[in-house]
């Protein structure tokens, strides 16, 4: 029986003289990084990882658009990821952080996802045309849609069209070219409308008038909609 136990504890002697026992495992944290940004961008997204590993430990990437700082480091700090959107297509992009302990560890792996967003503006009808004989108000609206993925940001105005076409040869009145449109929202975020007001009043002639969405970053932005009145006579 004493024979036997001396012979345990050799082996544990040994084991310990050999290094067969493994120092505190390589910890890395968080294990992943998603983030995600608006195409056309170029501010880079920031992950800030831990790792913890006996005799320090070395950091490599697979994706061009990653960057490591530092790539390596001592027993316990910190390892920033930059994911940078620059150029970079819509949809998900997919790379891998590789954490190296400088003891006889595993490597750990981070996973990292880039969702590249692209808010696409739509906006309807594209054309608004009105004819009429008499003075009238009308009212309309502009539909707002995002058809992509992202946030929408719009703002909408209004712009003169040089080729109006006033028939009334009274030159008492030189400027009737009013605010005949007005619109009654100009600033949004995401789906919406925009209420429009179109007036009637004036000489006899045919007026144009253009409304511009802009919605920056997004596809399909500036858009156009062009508005026509006609003005017939009584």
């Amino acid at each position: 029986m004493l024979a036997l136990a001396l012979w345990v504890s050799n082996c544990r002697l040994d084991r310990l003289l050999s290094g067969g026992v493994a120092g505190a495992p390589l910890e890395v944290s968080p294990a992943q990084v998603r983030d995600s940004a608006i195409a056309g961008s170029e501010e880079r997204r920031d992950a800030t990882v831990s790792i913890a590993s006996e005799g320090g430990w070395r950091a490599t990437k697979q994706g061009s658009w990653i960057s490591l700082d530092p790539t390596s480091g001592g027993a316990r700090s910190l390892l920033t990821i930059s994911l940078n959107p620059d150029r970079l297509t819509p949809g998900n992009h997919e790379g891998v952080v590789t954490v190296t302990s400088a003891e006889d560890e595993p490597p750990v792996e981070i996973a990292v996802t880039f969702l590249i967003q692209q808010p696409i503006l739509k906006v309807t009808p594209r054309d608004i045309g009105y004819d009429t004989r008499s003075d009238r108000l009308f009212l309309d609206t502009l539909v707002i849609e995002n058809e992509g993925d992202g946030p929408l940001a719009w703002t909408a105005r209004i712009e003169d069209d040089e080729d109006d076409d006033d028939d009334d040869d009274d030159d008492d009145d030189d400027d009737d070219d009013r605010d005949w449109l007005t619109l009654d929202a100009t600033a949004g975020q995401g789906a919406g409308v925009i209420p429009l007001r179109v007036d009637s009043d004036l000489r006899t002639g045919t007026y144009r008038k253009s409304i511009i969405v802009i919605s920056p970053g997004a596809k399909n932005s500036p858009t156009e909609i062009k508005v026509t009145l006609r003005r017939r006579r009584n």
